[in-house]
């Protein structure tokens, strides 16, 4: 049976031919149950992907960042034997960091003798050596950074981070 373009869409349902004994609010409701499945599978699919490529990204993003870093670090450090009555700034060093991560915040903080890397939202954190025996301090998010490398009068050596 052929439907012609004058005929009704209520006349097409009540031919029995088409209906193969189901009613057709019974059609409708599978039909919407399986697209609905294959949205959620879709979409399931997606973020999974999504996270995936957000950890490559970020882990590749925060070793560029921790290379940046260390390379400041050892643009403005030069040791020397000399010890001088105040404290004295021996170096500065301004540096434009990402301001985001594999599209996440971030923050880098200088503990002890390393840099942390941490991101807000999906955990991809990651610890660098400085690879200087040197007091570290201070923090950044990213954007323009500076290094500053201060000599005390006693001798210690310090390094100090600060978004600008």
């Amino acid at each position: 049976m052929r439907i012609c373009a004058r005929q009704s869409v209520l006349q097409y349902r009540r031919n029995p031919r088409f209906l193969l004994g189901q009613n057709p609010l019974l059609s409708h409701t599978i039909a919407i149950g399986f697209s609905m499945l294959l949205i959620l599978l879709v979409v399931t699919t997606l973020a999974s992907l999504r996270d995936n490529y957000q950890d490559f990204i970020g882990k590749n993003e925060i070793s560029q960042v921790c290379s940046m870093l260390k390379d400041s670090v050892n643009k403005i450090f030069v040791e020397d034997a000399y010890t001088s009555p105040t404290n004295t700034t021996k170096g500065r060093i301004v540096v434009a960091l990402p301001q985001r991560i594999a599209d996440l915040n971030y923050r880098v903080r200088l503990l002890n003798n390393s840099f942390f890397i941490e991101t807000f939202g999906t955990r991809i954190n990651d610890t660098c050596k400085a690879g200087f025996n040197l007091t570290y301090n201070g923090s950044t998010t990213g954007g323009l950074t500076e290094l500053v490398y201060v000599k005390k009068d006693n001798g210690d050596d310090r390094i100090s981070v600060t978004k600008i």
